[in-house]
Order: C-alpha cells, then structure tokens, then sequence
C-alpha cells in the first residue's frame, strides 16, 4: 500500500479493486497509462474532472460543465458520452510554459504550498473542486500569490480520457 515504494521497486504491480485485478503492468503503464479512472485514482495523486465527448476520432474533445472544451488523444468513445478525465497535476505548465499547449486557460490561483522540492498550487478551474499543478523547485523564482490570474495549459496527450462509472 506504500505507493511510493511499489513504484520504486516493483517489475509489475497490480492494482486490486474488490478482489478483481483492474491493472497488471510495469510501474511506468500503470502510473503514465492508467487503464481505468480507479487506477489513475489510485496511483499518485490525480486531476479528475467530469465532461462530455463533443468529438471523437483522431483525437477527442470533450466540454467540461462549466463550458470549458478540452482536447484529448483519439478514442473511440461516442458523441455525448459521459466521461472521467484524469490529469496528473505534475503535466500541468503554468505561465510561459503554457502558451503552445493545446488545452489552454487561465484560473484563479486558489493556494500555494512550498513542498521543497516542488510547489503545489491548486486553480479555480471546470466547475471543480480545483486543477492541482505541481511546478518543481527553480532557484531564485517567486511564487505567486493566491487571488492571482494564472495561465497553464496541458497536452492532449496528458488527458486520460474514461468512460463514467467504468
């Protein structure tokens, strides 16, 4: 059950739910390609936010509740499906570093907290509970402060896209 550790030593993990396996794979598959939304929940710390397939194809968009569309990789979940998206907060790039990326917004910076190594800031984002992002440390940057307007973004490949209640 130590996350941290099964990722830093294992070949393969499986990861149980009920006592069915939901996911058998390399630490890598089961935390970069989750195969399911409890898989993506379960390992490491997750983005989840609800939304409908407007288009699918070679690649999908989905509109989050509040309006918001985002695009995803190709699947082929049908037009109007209900969806689970899963984002981890780690493939979010804030400010600069957000300009080319496919899905970008601005939020409201909601709370920051210096973890050392890494910064952790939570944005008022989709009609959600609020979008983590976690920037790594950087010598002599200045963090910014919370009620700030930030822009960040993300690649439609970082989007894990899952059926509701699947």
């Amino acid at each position: 059950h130590d996350q941290s550790e099964a990722l830093t030593m294992s070949d393969r993990i499986a990861v149980f739910e009920g006592g069915r396996i939901r996911q058998l794979g390399t630490p890598e598959e089961v935390y970069e390609r989750p195969d399911n939304a409890f898989v993506a929940g379960f390992i490491g710390e997750n983005n989840r936010l609800a939304g409908v397939v407007e288009e699918a194809g070679a690649a999908t968009r989905i509109r989050l509740p509040d309006g918001t569309r985002l695009l995803g990789e190709a699947s082929a979940l049908a037009p109007g499906t209900a969806v689970v998206l899963s984002l981890r907060p780690e493939r979010v790039a804030i400010g600069e570093a957000a300009g080319s990326l496919a899905n970008r917004a601005t939020a409201r910076l909601e709370e920051v907290v210096y973890l050392g190594d890494h910064t952790r800031l939570v944005l008022a984002f989709g009609g959600g509970e609020g979008l983590v992002a976690k920037l790594p440390r950087q010598e002599g940057s200045v963090l910014p402060s919370p009620g700030a307007m930030l822009a960040f973004g993300f690649p439609p490949a970082a989007l894990r896209i899952f059926p509701a209640g699947a």
